[in-house]
């Protein structure tokens, strides 16, 4: 029988755009946040399935034509050499949008991927100064092969 996670990963209020202040009760940080995320398997020796993510904002909003602010999705993974066995290195697993204050994220199969990352940057593509200024609120798993924490454990 397969578990189904629906779990609360991040909530918080960080503010994303070129208006510094224009939310007061949220965090700014500029055109771009990044959340990085530890993946647990609920059993190592099963197959791995998709793993959903939804990711909640307030006021997203995208002129017509065009796309929306891009999400990507990266994997750390173990890149050692000679002269560094230690050394990592960041994989893109998936690069998507968002246009509206819900998106749902579904990333391939993680295989090895323990570790991975959300990132939110602002559509930068529309003249500067009619950025859209937007509040993320949330990132929740639906998954049925894992669970997971924030940060990198």
């Amino acid at each position: 029988m397969k578990h189904q996670t629906d779990e609360l990963i991040w909530r918080g209020r960080i503010h994303l755009g070129d208006e510094p202040g224009v939310y007061g009760d949220a965090s700014y940080s500029g055109l771009c946040m990044e959340l990085p995320v530890t993946m647990f398997p609920f059993d190592p020796t099963s197959s791995v399935e998709d793993i959903k993510f939804e990711l909640k904002a307030e006021d997203v909003h995208v002129f017509n034509g065009y796309v929306g602010h891009v999400i990507t999705v990266s994997g750390y993974e173990p890149d050692p050499t000679p002269a560094n066995p230690y050394k990592w290195k960041q994989v893109t697993l998936l690069t998507t949008v968002m246009s509206s204050d819900k998106t749902d994220i579904t990333v391939p199969s993680l295989n090895s991927h323990k570790f991975i990352s959300i990132q939110i940057r602002v559509d930068t593509t529309v003249k500067a100064r009619l950025y859209n200024d937007f509040v993320v609120v949330r990132l929740a798993l639906r998954s049925t092969s894992h669970y997971a924490v924030l940060g990198f454990e």
